[in-house]
């Protein structure tokens, strides 16, 4: 028998936080550590980390308790939804997770049923309607609360992408009296077919992936560190596969793992790709020569540099070098991050901030260039008019030329020209060398 513990997770950005009380539904209550909690989690992670969740996060429950169905090739695959998960992040970004749990002998019950519910912008009413009430309702109700302007359709509940995430552990179990389980004798195949949520096959055909894909796959993505288990992190899963694993260890594995690690994983992602994808679009609109000027002098800060100060604030409040102080954690979170690709995000913002701020500095300098360009025209304007005035009190202009206008105008015309030939022969110099 395998018994599955899968979490279905979602993401959008908000324009308000709540609280239970404020929410359409009374069922949502908060969920806060308790000291002798916090206490062991800090023997185990970073004091800044366990409380980012404690002081900059929001977290919600709302019990389901719903034994579903779902439809699929003439058969009826049963799967009970536990609980629903509301993650209020800083910075705007809320996450939800949705609990499901199953008990199966066959892999392919499991893999239907989670490829089916995650695939949120193919939902059909006949198939979906029951999961959709029971569980993604809910949460588009505190979505309709949070955001000013929310869409009607059930898949802004996932702001970018088409699909719920996966977070998955598979744990096989053999019980007595219970059915006999298929044998699965190729480990790393299975792992990336429940990686993938595609087809379970007992060996080698036409459904699974070239040799070369999945050796690639697995040397990339795979924990492998004790023999009883071992887990694979993709883009948009991550799964655990394991072989009698005590109840103990998997309540560490959704607790620690998925509620700490894996969630602040998927808010970083979510952040950076959204702050990543407003920058782009910032960059690309014209601002005016005012708009510029009045952002170099303070008076008005650009929606480019309000980006980057926020950035800097998740950077400073969000990001950790390190997390926990014994080394699972630590392989369990690169693991997850490489998947999530997000180095790759910061490496891409950190080019945009980079070529923002060479952009910046550049109008900056033609700025400045350009001011003092003015002021050395109106001290050269000054000093042509000094040197005139000195002029006309030594030979004055009336008794020569007869004018002193006309003076002023001959003796300002020839420090001009003699200013433009200096000019031209320096830059001539320039040039040849």
């Amino acid at each position: 028998m395998y018994e599955l513990t899968a979490f279905l997770c979602g993401h959008f950005h908000r324009d308000k936080d709540v609280t239970p009380g404020q929410l359409p539904q009374e069922q949502w209550e908060c969920v806060a550590l308790d000291d002798a909690k916090t206490l062991m989690l800090k023997r185990m992670f970073y004091v800044e980390f366990v409380d980012f969740f404690s002081d900059r996060c929001t977290i919600m429950k709302r019990a389901v308790g719903a034994d579903l169905q779902l439809p699929f090739r003439d058969n009826l695959y049963g799967y009970h939804v536990d609980e629903l998960m509301m993650y209020q992040m800083p910075l705007g970004m809320t996450l939800f997770s949705i609990r499901i749990s199953m008990h199966v002998a066959d892999l392919n019950e499991v893999t239907a049923v989670l490829s089916s519910l995650r695939m949120i912008d193919y939902y059909r009413d006949e198939i979906h309607q029951p999961f959709i009430d029971a569980a993604l309702m809910p949460v588009k109700k505190v979505y309709d609360t949070i955001v000013d302007h929310p869409e009607k359709a059930i898949s802004a509940l996932v702001e970018n992408g088409n699909k719920l995430r996966l977070f998955q552990v598979v744990n096989e179990k053999p019980m007595e009296g219970e059915p006999q389980v298929a044998e699965y004798e190729n480990k790393d195949l299975l792992l990336y077919q429940l990686g993938s949520v595609a087809r379970v096959t007992t060996g080698i055909d036409d459904y699974s992936p070239s040799d070369a894909y999945l050796q690639k796959v697995l040397e990339e993505s795979r924990i492998s560190i004790f023999l009883n288990w071992q887990a694979l992190a993709l883009m948009d899963t991550f799964t655990i596969l394991a072989t009698n694993a005590p109840a103990w260890l998997v309540e560490n594995w959704t607790e620690c793992y998925f509620r700490l690690i894996y969630i602040h994983s998927l808010f970083s992602k979510c952040y950076l790709f959204r702050l990543n994808k407003q920058l782009r679009g910032v960059m690309t609109v014209h601002r005016s020569a005012l708009a510029r000027f009045l952002a170099a002098i303070g008076t008005k800060e650009s929606e480019i540099y309000l980006l980057i100060r926020e950035f800097k604030l998740f950077d400073q409040q969000c990001r950790f070098h390190k997390i926990s102080y014994n080394f699972m954690p630590l392989e369990i979170v690169s693991a997850i991050d490489r998947g999530l690709c997000i180095s790759e995000e910061l490496e891409q913002l950190d080019k945009v901030i980079e070529r923002e701020k060479q952009r910046r500095d550049e109008a900056n300098d033609k700025m400045v260039n350009t001011l003092l360009f003015v002021l050395s025209t109106l001290t050269l304007g000054s000093a042509i008019w000094d040197f005139s005035c000195l002029l006309d009190q030594m030979f004055p202009y009336a008794d020569y030329l007869g004018s002193s206008i006309l003076g002023y105008r001959t003796v300002a015309l020839l420090v001009l020209l003699a200013l433009a030939f200096v000019l031209s022969r320096l830059f001539r110099k320039d040039v040849e060398e």
